[in-house]
């Protein structure tokens, strides 16, 4: 269901001072406040992790990767750190993602909220092994 905030969200927008949080404009006119927090800006990741943040207002969240494939992110978890902004507090968004899929180089994902593009993030992976997981290795714990 369609949480629908918006006169709220623009009017929390006039006072809002945080840098963290930023406004994008939405095909409808409409201001939605979203922080795609994970993976971080030029940060470097491997292995799984998450591709996370928070949206105030969304029926679909979805990341996009550089080759095209879009994933769909789970969306409504509960975020207290959100009830300013978005007068509520369940909007966190989050997936799992083996980023050894990528390879190692540079990339790029896109946030789509409710199909539109609102975000990316360029980020570095490291792939440490041939395949989506380290195969063929042994170890003893004591």
């Amino acid at each position: 269901m369609l949480k629908n905030k918006r006169s709220a969200t623009l009017a929390r927008l006039a006072t809002l001072s945080h840098t963290f949080f930023f406004a994008i404009t939405a095909s409808l006119g409409a201001t939605a406040q979203v922080t795609f927090e994970n993976p971080a800006q030029g940060s470097t990741v491997s292995g799984i992790s998450m591709l996370s943040g928070w949206a105030c207002d969304a029926e679909t969240v979805q990341i996009q990767l550089a080759n095209g494939a879009v994933i769909d992110a789970a969306y409504g978890t509960e975020r207290a750190d959100t009830e300013g902004p978005c007068g509520d507090t369940d909007n966190g968004f989050g997936v799992l993602f083996n980023f050894a899929l990528l390879g190692t180089g540079e990339q790029t994902v896109t946030l789509l909220i409710d199909g539109e593009s609102v975000a990316s993030r360029e980020f570095n992976t490291i792939q440490t092994s041939q395949g989506e997981f380290i195969t063929g290795k042994s170890a003893t714990a004591t």
